[in-house]
Order: C-alpha cells, then structure tokens, then sequence
C-alpha cells in the first residue's frame, strides 16, 4: 500500500494573482504597446485564472499579427475562436476594459503575476518530487534531481525568447567568427 501525503498545507489553494492579472491585461488594453515587454516577460500559461489566460493569448497574438487592440477586436477575437463565452462573455470583457488601473504600474502588475506563477510552479515541481519519494525511488537520484528541478523554475521564466534580430546576429556571428576548428566560416 502506498503512503498518501494528507497534510493540511497540501490542501492549501495555490498562490494567484488574480487581480495583478486583470490590472495587466486591462494595461495591455489601454496601452497594446507594453505587449511584446510582458509576453517575453510571462506566457499565457503563467496566469491562474484561465479566462485571463486565453484573453492574454489572443492579446499577444493579435500584436503578434499587427491588429488594432481594443475591446472590439478583442471580442472579435475571441468570439472567432469559440472562446468569448468560456472567457466569461462581452460583459467581463467590459468589466476589465471599465477597471481603473494605472497602465503604467503594468510592470507591478507583471512581477505578482510572474512571482505567483513561479510558486505554483516550484509548489509542483516538490509535489512531484514527494510523490516520487513516496514511490520508493532511488534516493541519491531524487536529491540530485531535486535541485536541479527547482532551479529551472526560475531559469525557464528569466529566459526571454530570442527576437528575429537575436537569432539573425547569431547566425551572422557564427558565419564571421572563425570557431576553434576552423579558419572560417560555418562548420561543415
């Protein structure tokens, strides 16, 4: 028979950022250009509540694709992809859109919800890492595992994406610069 962790902290709600969310996507709203800063910053995935995270895809994704953001196209949006309805409909959409936040304070906004995003993130990772010490694994595996799994928690979210422009000076420098085998060029 298998041990169950019951503990009272297990039982816990995970850390959110519910409002941080709805304050930074209303940001977003009323100023799409902080949009590619938060979405090399966080991804959909990083929100709690889900409807915030699929109103930040589509927001992210209409930058992306160079569309006018606004209430309307968002709605649009959304409605195009089945989702308006699951996301709480046209009324939550002028309910965030209404929300007095301070567009500027966007940076706030961002950082509770990366911080509540890393917890529940490092809250899973030791989950897993108890339920494998529950299983009977190796020990000395576990441990080495251990550290190694909660550093790339942070890792993971402090690397941005590369832009066209990184991969392109990249690839040129690689082109430039002799390697250590080779006088020119790429390697072959």
């Amino acid at each position: 028979m298998r041990p169950q962790a019951n503990s009272e902290i297990l039982d816990r709600m995970p850390p959110s950022a519910i409002e941080a969310e709805r304050a930074l996507i209303c940001s977003a709203l009323v100023r799409p250009d902080i949009i590619p800063d938060v979405a090399d910053a966080i991804a959909a995935a990083d929100f709690h509540n889900q409807a915030n995270a699929a109103i930040f895809r589509h927001l992210v994704g209409m930058a992306a694709d160079g569309v006018t953001i606004g209430l309307d196209t968002l709605r649009l949006s959304l409605m195009e992809a089945g989702e308006l309805e699951a996301v709480g409909g046209s009324a939550y959409l002028a309910e965030l859109f209404q929300t007095t936040y301070t567009p500027s304070a966007y940076k706030t906004h961002l950082a509770a919800v990366d911080k509540a995003a890393k917890l529940r993130a490092i809250i899973g990772t030791a989950t897993g890492m108890l339920r494998a010490a529950y299983g009977n694994d190796d020990p000395a595996e576990l441990a080495g595992n251990a550290a190694e799994r909660l550093l790339a928690v942070t890792a993971a979210s402090a690397r941005k994406k590369p832009t066209a422009g990184d991969v392109f000076a990249q690839a040129l420098q690689s082109i430039v610069e002799p390697q250590d085998d080779q006088r020119f060029g790429l390697a072959t």
